[in-house]
Order: C-alpha cells, then sequence, then structure tokens
C-alpha cells in the first residue's frame, strides 16, 4: 500500500532503469522506509500487457486478475539501489532494517524473495526461499535469487537444464551468481549448459564464466566440453590464466 502512491508518479521519476524512485524514498523517509517499501513493489505488478506504451500502469497485488508471473520490471534496478545503501549502513541501522524486513516475510514468496535479495547474508533466508522457488515457473523470483546465491546449493536451486535461457542475457545476473557462490558454482552452470534449447553463443558463454573460476573442477569441466564448438578457444583463455593448473591438468588428462 505504502508503494502505490509514489508509483502514480513513475513518469516524473525516471525509467524503469533508473534508481532515482529508490533514491526518493532513501531521501524523504529513510533507509527502513526504502526497504519496506521496495518490498511492498516486489509484490506489485503492472497490469498492462505493454509497459511502455502505459505512461501510467494500473498496479496490482499477486493473485489478482490480470497478475503476470513476468513481473514488473521497475524492481529490480529499484530494489538494487536499496540494497546498495542498506550494505554501506552501520551496524545498528543494518540489524534494525533486518528486523523490520523479517516481519515481513510473509506467505508471499514476493515479499520473502525481496527480504532475501535485499540482505543476502541472512543465509537461512536465502536458503528457504531457494528451495521454494525450485519448484516454482516463476522465474523474476529467480532472478533475484540468483544475485543473492552464496553457496552451491543455492546454484543447484537455480541454475540447471530448464531455466529459461534469457536469464542469460540480463545484465548482471549471472555474473553476480558466479561472483557470490565462486568456484562451488561450476557444476550448475555445466549442467545448464545440457538444454538444448540454448544457442551455440549461449553455451560459450556459460562456458567463458566457468572459466574464470579458479579450481580444478571447474578447468576439469571444461575440458570435457572440448567438443563444443569454441570451447578449445575458451579453455586456451582458461590456461593463460591459470598456466600452472592447465599444465598439471593437461598431463593428467593425456595421461589417462
Amino acid at each position: 500500500a505504502v508503494a502505490a502512491p509514489l508509483l502514480a508518479g513513475q513518469s516524473a521519476l525516471g525509467s524503469a532503469g533508473d534508481p532515482v524512485l529508490a533514491d526518493r524514498w532513501l531521501a524523504e523517509g529513510g533507509v527502513e522506509f526504502a526497504a519496506r517499501t521496495a518490498v511492498e513493489l516486489s509484490s506489485m505488478i503492472c497490469t498492462e500487457a505493454d509497459l511502455p506504451r502505459a505512461q501510467f500502469a494500473p498496479v496490482t497485488r499477486p493473485g489478482r486478475r490480470g497478475y503476470r508471473c513476468r513481473g514488473n520490471p521497475l524492481v529490480l534496478p529499484t530494489i538494487a539501489r536499496v540494497r546498495a545503501v542498506l550494505a554501506a549502513c552501520d551496524e545498528d541501522d543494518h540489524a534494525r532494517v533486518v528486523e523490520a524486513l523479517a516481519g515481513m516475510r510473509t506467505d508471499d514468496p514476493h515479499r520473502r524473495v525481496a527480504t532475501s535479495f535485499l540482505v543476502p547474508t541472512m543465509t537461512a533466508w536465502v536458503d528457504a526461499d531457494c528451495a521454494t522457488v525450485a519448484s516454482a515457473r516463476c522465474y523474476r523470483l529467480r532472478q533475484l535469487l540468483m544475485t543473492a546465491a552464496s553457496t552451491a546449493g543455492h546454484a543447484a536451486k537455480l541454475v540447471h537444464p530448464g531455466v529459461p535461457a534469457w536469464l542469460l542475457r540480463l545484465p548482471g545476473v549471472v555474473t553476480a551468481l558466479v561472483e557470490g557462490v565462486g568456484s562451488p558454482v561450476a557444476p550448475s552452470l555445466d549442467a545448464w549448459i545440457d538444454d538444448q534449447r540454448l544457442t551455440g553463443a549461449q553455451r560459450r558463454r556459460l562456458l567463458s564464466m566457468i572459466a574464470l573460476l579458479p579450481s580444478d573442477e571447474a578447468f576439469g569441466l571444461l575440458l570435457g566440453r572440448i567438443d563444443l564448438p569454441g570451447a578449445a578457444l575458451v579453455i586456451a583463455d582458461a590456461a593463460a590464466r591459470f598456466p600452472a593448473r592447465a599444465v598439471r591438468l593437461l598431463a593428467t588428462a593425456a595421461a589417462t
């Protein structure tokens, strides 16, 4: 409810890719207000089929007529700005906001996932939400959680064959997953490669992400994909990045 009056003026505040909406919340109400309002926004969607043509798109809560699981494109840039500011808060302010958000983790999965996105250090929240989203088909929720994941278990639930390829086209989402989870994400990215709907370019992008990971497992997974088009170049890049590992693992592979 608190988000609705500010959403009504969204055209004056900026485009869907502009965090100025969040900046207004932060300036006028502080970080706790902004965080709570961001969670409210995450549980609303635009009911117009073609948002760019709708200057003032009506919003509704999930479950009401007109709901689309694809989500409101205002959510990610707005809530991401709030997360960045929250992460820079002092310990007391941060704890106060976390306590407020804990009270907003209702039965609505959109609200719960928004709280996990805002405070990815609350791994118990992320654990629970990854388990819920793993069996759901709302990939906008998966998108938010991919930027909050920090363990191999999170990655395994969020990334696998069957996950829509358009997630690979979203700026920063897969990169955030790799940065958050680190080397243990490699098997999940490798499994995604087996999705028959992926294009060659999308498979190469996944290979390139695996090539950035500093582990024997990641390099071994690349070697297992040597027959894929473009894989040899990716392996060569990984070998240049980690020469000692490459020499050792290539020698082992040649001997078997």
